[in-house]
């Protein structure tokens, strides 16, 4: 009689799987040095200048409403490295839509692992690379480095990575139920970008409901900005809550919606 793998060694499994596809996108990325150098520095260079933007500004405003220039370089770095958890190791939760208009879920759905986690893994963004190099380099020139305050760093970036995860999950599904909607799911994470990285103190009534309950900025820069610059265990339960339940409510959601899926007779495997 076959024994069940255990929950715990099954999630091993899962996790030594998605660090093997990420490697193997990685590697193949890197055949074409070039580019992948040309990548991962563009999309950090591309940081640096936003910050430097920033900083130009704390220069002549000290402060808005509290918030300073060392505010804004946790936030960055908080959710650059959420952005690069997300689209290194899973980048394909952010093709959900495309990969379903195309009819190419065939694919994963030939497998017996689950679909969700294949899709996901099975894809890495090479210039995320470069927001993790930004991330660790903007927090360690400016934040008080320690111990603590580092592995806060990563314990609530990882978990507003899993509010991310989610988010993108959830918005990428819903092409199982409007065609084309691929856009209108890109500009939704797009705001959710636009919320991350603006003084998190501007955002009050009304807007602050929105970052909560509809764009979950609350949780992937508000909270994470908070631990480091005035740790709470209380915040950091309601981050790790947030995170768990976001990444649950995607998984529920893109199972039920995967219910609609329509074959697009490309049930074939890789070479």
């Amino acid at each position: 009689m076959e024994r069940r793998m255990l929950p715990w060694k099954h999630a091993v499994k899962r996790i030594r799987l998605s660090l093997y596809f990420t490697r193997t996108n990685i590697l193949a990325a890197m055949e074409f040095r070039t580019s992948f150098i040309v990548q991962v520095i563009g999309m950090l260079v591309n940081d640096a200048a936003v910050a430097m933007l920033w900083y130009i500004f704390f220069q002549s405003f000290p402060g808005v409403n509290g918030w300073g220039w060392q505010d804004t370089a946790i936030l960055m770095a908080t959710s650059t490295l959420s952005f690069s958890f997300v689209f290194i190791f899973f980048k394909g939760a952010g093709d959900i839509a495309v990969i379903v208009r195309q009819g190419e879920l065939d694919y994963y759905l030939a497998f017996p692992a689950d679909v969700l986690w294949h899709v996901s893994a099975s894809r890495s963004r090479i210039d995320a690379i470069g927001d993790a190099l930004f991330a660790f380099g903007i927090f360690f020139l400016f934040t008080p480095v320690t111990f603590v305050t580092f592995a806060v760093f990563l314990i609530a970036s990882l978990a507003a990575a899993g509010v991310m995860y989610g988010f993108t999950v959830v918005t990428q599904s819903l092409a199982f139920y409007t065609p084309n909607i691929e856009d209108a799911s890109r500009d939704l994470f797009e705001l959710l970008l636009g919320f991350s990285f603006y003084p998190q103190n501007i955002f009050t009534g009304g807007i602050r409901a929105v970052t909560i309950f509809v764009i979950p900025a609350f949780f992937t820069a508000t909270i994470p900005h908070r631990l480091i610059a005035h740790f709470a265990w209380p915040a950091l339960g309601v981050l790790v809550l947030a995170a768990i339940i976001a990444v649950t409510v995607a998984i529920l959601f893109f199972r039920y919606s995967l219910r609609r899926y329509e074959s697009g007779n490309l049930m074939v495997t890789r070479g």
